[in-house]
């Protein structure tokens, strides 16, 4: 690897801080592109700046909204979200600009790639959500500075059940065949979602002990970039790496397609934007290479995550059920992150990859037996199946807990805190 050494300015501190605590995670990525420079120095630099950038569409209509006062602006915004701007009899100019923007799909979109990538995505079942859950959302924890806003906003606090329930549900919406249409659930959960991370922005930035020169902003691009890459590429991989593999590389293409069109609505920077794959890990490379290693505050999380199944209430043996949940969890941990991983967030080096070792071969074989065996019927029934996987799952997390995503609740009570 070259290296590069981290500039005093223009970047916060945080960039480039710690590129040893990713080298399990960066190795598999780097077999896409194992001729192509690495680190990119133009690539890498671009993120610096991305630190100090957040939603410029989002928080002029904030500022807007803000100066009116939220209990009046709001309602006006969830209107024009839930039924058009031109529901609204004389709809104000900064909120006809932001609906301007989401209303007009980008030209680079594909309708039909979205309904094929919503398909795959289901039939990547639940190892797409085990991947997402024990390789990106565990891996992510190395990183402190994306962990702090998660933190200051209420994290830890939330539960990591909770917090696992509606990421998985909000992914699940997204993911729906047509559910990204201008008036689907998985559109407008997703605006609401960027709502929120503009308030929590707003009131992060303005707490005294916020140190911009070390973090960047709360909810920067760079780290929504992080979330896009790693939620939608990462994710994917780490399902591939665990044996599923009932779709093909043009399935692939077409759920980086839905992911791209998704976080170009959350208000990712569409030049960060891709759904080209090799193109992808060379960017999730990079990017995690510039990350900080992990905080006493990861480390919290990080074991909240790791007792997260202890809280789930399963129908029948469920203490049996918890234990074998949470070491298998632990198992697939180790299989991503790998020894120096588990040890820089305080989980146990001596956990094994037994379970994703024993299970991934006869796994994959499987998978592609069930993908060609019946070509005519195959991904139909692929889709259903994968689907009631991700279901159960969600089921299973949810309890008897309200079913729902409350980022639009938090944006009530934020928007009181930003408010007062």
């Amino acid at each position: 690897m070259n290296t590069i050494t981290p500039p005093a300015s223009p970047f916060p501190r945080r960039h480039c801080a710690d590129p040893q605590a990713w080298t399990a995670m960066i190795r598999p990525l780097r077999l896409f592109n194992p001729r192509r420079s690495f680190p990119d120095r133009a690539l890498c630099d671009a993120y610096g700046h991305g630190l100090m950038r957040g939603d410029e569409p989002m928080d002029r209509l904030l500022d807007w909204m803000n100066e009116g006062g939220l209990a009046t602006t709001r309602p006006l915004f969830v209107q024009a979200l839930e039924h058009g701007i031109d529901s609204l009899s004389n709809p104000p100019q900064p909120l006809r600009a932001f609906f301007t923007v989401i209303d007009r799909q980008p030209t680079w979109l594909d309708e039909r790639r979205m309904q094929r990538g919503a398909e795959a995505y289901a039939m990547m079942g639940g190892d797409v959500f085990f991947s997402a859950r024990d390789f990106i959302l565990m891996g992510g924890y190395l990183s402190s500075s994306i962990n702090e806003v998660l933190y200051r906003a209420g994290g830890l606090k939330m539960g990591a059940n909770r917090r696992i329930a509606e990421t998985t549900d909000w992914y699940l919406k997204s993911m729906t065949p047509g559910a990204m249409s201008r008036f689907g659930d998985g559109f407008k959960a997703t605006v609401h979602v960027r709502f929120v991370h503009a308030l929590i922005r707003r009131r992060i930035q303005a707490q005294s002990d916020w140190a911009s020169e070390v973090h960047g902003l709360p909810c920067n691009q760079t780290d929504m970039v992080a979330t896009y890459l790693g939620g939608s590429w990462g994710a994917i991989l780490g399902a591939l790496l665990l044996g599923r593999l009932s779709v093909s590389y043009a399935d692939v293409c077409d759920m980086l397609h839905l992911f791209r069109y998704n976080h170009w609505l959350m208000g990712v920077e569409d030049d960060f934007l891709s759904d080209d794959p090799r193109e992808m890990a060379h960017r999730l490379a990079n990017l995690v290479w510039t990350q900080p290693g992990p905080s006493d505050v990861c480390r919290q999380m990080a074991e909240a995550l790791a007792q997260q199944p202890m809280e789930i209430d399963f129908a029948s043996f469920t203490a049996w059920r918890r234990r074998w949940r949470r070491h298998t969890h632990l198992s697939r941990n180790r299989y991503f992150l790998g020894r120096q991983g588990m040890q820089r967030l305080g989980l146990s080096p001596s956990v094994l990859p037994w379970y994703p070792m024993l299970t991934s071969g006869p796994k994959a074989a499987y998978w592609l037996v069930q993908r060609f065996l019946r070509r005519s019927q195959a991904r139909g029934a692929l889709v259903r199946r994968g689907r009631a996987e991700q279901e159960r799952l969600l089921d299973e997390v949810y309890g008897d807990q309200a079913r729902h995503i409350s980022p639009q609740n938090a944006g009530h009570a934020l928007g009181r805190q930003s408010a007062s």
